[in-house]
């Protein structure tokens, strides 16, 4: 076998299972996350919102705490949410608290965020 078809044999394999890795893990995180929001009592439309109305709770500011019960009253059929946190006056730990919640509800199916704004 040629040197060529050596390291194209290789890397095959390796995006394979690198794809195949990926994707396993996706459908596993996605299964527990499932099974998380089920077992704590708040599923909205099969998604985490749990964990931002946390982050929001945590915050604490009156607009964030707003915020939070807003997202606690979503309709389950709701396609999409906004979050505006105007006025709020996070300082940068808040923002990362914030937005570690955002990139955790992200990959969820509904409902999707459909605009954010903050200051």
């Amino acid at each position: 076998m040629s040197l060529a078809h050596q390291h194209l044999s290789r890397r095959t394999v390796l995006k394979t299972g690198m794809v195949a890795g990926f994707g396993l893990s996706s459908v596993l995180a996605g299964v527990s996350g499932i099974s998380a929001a089920v077992t704590s009592g708040v599923l909205i439309g099969g998604t985490r919102m749990d964990t931002l109305i946390s982050a929001l709770n945590n915050i604490g500011n009156p607009v964030c705490l707003a915020a939070a019960n807003r997202l606690a009253a979503l309709d389950p059929n709701s396609i999409s949410f906004d979050l505006n946190l105007r006025r709020a006056g996070m300082d940068a730990g808040n923002a990362r608290v914030l937005a570690d919640a955002l990139h955790e509800t992200n990959g969820s199916s509904r409902p999707v965020l459909r605009s954010f704004s903050a200051s």
